[in-house]
């Protein structure tokens, strides 16, 4: 299996080197939770669609821990994550920028808590989403506070959270970038979180030893672009 796996990066890299001569070409397999797919990687996706019209582009959804066993797989060339850097012995991780995150209230909540001040109101229920190192932290801060989170509402649609909260069923934390246009228009509230309770960052990711393609390195160079502006936003 080890010999196997080295000729077909062999040969991997032999059909990239020889298309680096011609018009770009293949397939570039993406993964990204559902809050980095719609808020961080759209624009980036349309630039390299433009740049590259004849790059196949496959996007994946999923919770960080399932994306990471799935570039581990080999099923993935590129992956992103919302959670706290860290080290890893099989891929590399470069963290892009620090996602600034708010607990977020219906518009009619009550609007003089703060995080040293936090209880629930009457009717209000906990919301989580995406499985991530935020979903830890909130769940941490909120048995801190004496608040049950058993009977939390699981979502995996940040969509569905927003409308929810929206509506006055309930509280979650999200990144700023995911709710920043509903904060403007007022139809959310929002409590600052405080970074000493634990941060989040974007994430890019690439298996160490596999090979990755010039389409691949070419996506990441543009990331990393774009990365430069998401940091002068926060």
């Amino acid at each position: 299996m080890t010999h196997a796996s080295e000729m077909i990066q062999l040969y991997t890299k032999a059909k990239d080197v020889f298309h680096m001569e011609k018009e770009m070409t293949g397939t570039l397999r993406i993964g990204a939770p559902e809050s980095l797919m719609i808020y961080r990687l759209p624009l980036i996706i349309q630039a390299y669609r433009k740049r590259y019209p004849k790059v196949n582009l496959i996007m994946k959804s999923g919770s960080c821990w399932d994306l990471q066993e799935e570039l581990r797989r080999g099923g993935l060339d590129v992956s992103f994550y919302l959670q706290a850097p860290h080290e890893d012995h099989e891929l590399h991780t470069e963290t892009l920028v620090e996602e600034t995150l708010v607990i977020i209230l219906s518009p009619d909540a009550d609007d003089t808590r703060t995080l040293a001040l936090f209880a629930l109101q009457d009717n209000e229920n906990i919301l989580f989403t995406e499985q991530g190192s935020n979903w830890d932290y909130f769940e941490a801060f909120l048995r801190s506070k004496g608040i049950a989170t058993e009977a939390g509402m699981e979502f995996w649609s940040i969509e569905a959270i927003k409308q929810c909260v929206m509506c006055g069923l309930g509280i979650s934390i999200l990144p700023l970038v995911t709710v920043q246009n509903d904060l403007e228009q007022n139809r959310i509230q929002s409590i600052p979180w405080d970074s000493g309770l634990g941060s989040v960052s974007t994430i890019m990711s690439h298996h160490k030893d596999k090979w990755l393609s010039h389409a691949a390195r070419e996506f990441m160079s543009m990331v990393r672009e774009h990365a430069v502006g998401w940091r002068t936003q926060e």
